[in-house]
């Protein structure tokens, strides 16, 4: 499984840095972004890798919106397009990070590959557990049928959610 949380999380000029030594080319746009995650998509699996894993739920809510094209190019220019030394805003951030998470999957969904998302009650952490309810992941699930989901903790103490994201799935889509 491949980590690409580094990506998604990429809030100054510096992280993005990584991203475009990790794909061989320079970003100076949201899509020359995007070409740099299908470039670093194509090695890691190339590599043999066979899904990718987030970790997001340490760090922030789980919900992945699905943001416009514009509004993330906004996102971009105005956190990675600015001074070095101001801070984005909030909602910048989160736009970037949504629009990101569902670049990634959409990539995911390509390759018929599977998608890890830690969810419920994290190991050797404090976390705000509302954050975490497998069910915030449901647009994303219903969004990439192709993409296997694989949601680590058994959702605790999400359980019911968990087993109806599954049914769901199920219901709409068939087994995969």
């Amino acid at each position: 499984m491949a980590c690409f949380d580094f990506i998604v999380m990429i809030q100054d000029r510096q992280q993005l840095a990584v991203l475009e030594s990790a794909a061989g080319t320079s970003i100076h746009s949201l899509k020359d972004m995007e070409i740099a995650i299908q470039k670093v998509f194509d090695r890691t699996v190339s590599q043999g890798a066979v899904g990718i894993k987030s970790r997001l739920a340490y760090d922030r809510r789980i919900r992945y919106e699905k943001v416009p094209p514009s509004d993330a190019e906004r996102a971009f220019n105005r956190i990675l397009g600015g001074r070095a030394d101001t801070p984005p805003d909030d909602k910048a951030a989160r736009q970037l990070q949504d629009y990101l998470m569902h670049q990634l999957l959409r990539n995911a969904s390509e390759r018929r590959l599977v998608a890890q998302f830690h969810t419920g009650f994290q190991s050797g952490q404090v976390n705000t557990i509302m954050d975490t309810n497998p069910a915030l992941l449901n647009n994303v699930i219903m969004e990439y049928p192709q993409v296997r989901f694989d949601l680590f903790h058994g959702g605790y103490p999400y359980s019911s959610e968990l087993a109806t994201l599954a049914k769901n799935k199920l219901s709409a889509f068939g087994p995969h």
